[in-house]
């Protein structure tokens, strides 16, 4: 995952595994410190555990909005200010142009033991 704004890049390995009531995650950048924890159930996502810099009200209000566009299980209307680029399976890119922040995801490839 890279999640982008301006000059600032967060590089990042997001874990997500869904359960029956929805989606939980963590996102950890490359040091092994966790950014932040989210929870999606019944269409209300949480964001908890946020690391210390971006831990604001007004950030994670914005990651709400943006996560809950990510894990939507059905069609979402983006509006004008989002844009969401699938390319499936593998990857996909939302463009939220209200904040000017860019959410890239792309799957790592499977390893096999050796």
């Amino acid at each position: 995952m890279t999640l982008e704004r301006g000059s600032m890049t967060l590089t990042a390995i997001c874990i997500v595994r869904k359960t029956d009531a929805g989606l939980v995650g963590t996102v950890v950048n490359e040091f092994g410190l966790r950014a932040f924890d989210f929870e999606c159930k019944n269409n209300k996502v949480k964001v908890f555990n946020v690391m210390k810099p971006m831990d604001r009200w007004y950030i994670r209000k914005v990651l709400r909005a943006d996560l809950k566009v990510l894990a939507a299980d059905k069609d979402v209307k983006l509006g004008r200010k989002r844009s969401l680029d699938l390319h499936l399976p593998d990857s996909m890119t939302l463009h939220d142009r209200r904040y000017g922040i860019t959410y890239s995801f792309e799957q790592l490839p499977e390893q096999t033991a050796p």
